[in-house]
């Protein structure tokens, strides 16, 4: 538990309820007491959440969102979004349009790369259709 103000002048929180590690920035807090104040808030709700005391809002992202997001993005970038379209095909193929992202575990990812090796793709094409993935999701956070 604690508050630290970092070098760009922001004030965040970080600490541990009941196994649960949080880290965030405490917007709007011009001061440490002020950082403490919206500290305490936010270890109010983790508490109620983890005692049920609070619904938990479930957000469900598809592979399929993020794929397509995955592709714009390359368009923007003036990437090859051929080679997004391929890979997103190929990725699309395995774990299926409707995948929830947060379902994704790294077992499923093994057996992807052993579908994609057993498809007859080099191990070099697996690592750029896994980091392919990984850009992906790494777009999906940025968000």
């Amino acid at each position: 538990m604690g508050v630290y103000k970092h070098k760009n002048g922001n004030w965040y929180c970080r600490g541990r309820i009941q196994g649960e590690r949080y880290h965030q920035p405490c917007t709007g807090a011009t001061s440490e007491a002020k950082a403490k104040s919206i500290e305490d808030g936010i270890r109010f709700e983790i508490r109620n959440r983890q005692l049920g005391l609070v619904e938990q809002k479930k957000i469900i992202i598809t592979l399929k969102e993020i794929m397509n997001g995955y592709i714009e993005n390359a368009k923007v970038k003036n990437k090859s979004p051929k080679v997004a379209i391929t890979q997103s095909k190929y990725i699309l193929e395995y774990f299926g349009e409707k995948k929830d992202v947060s379902k994704i575990k790294p077992e499923d990812i093994e057996r992807f790369m052993l579908y994609l090796l057993n498809k007859g793709r080099k191990k070099s094409t697996v690592n750029r259709y896994l980091s392919g993935l990984k850009r992906a999701l790494r777009l999906l956070v940025r968000k």
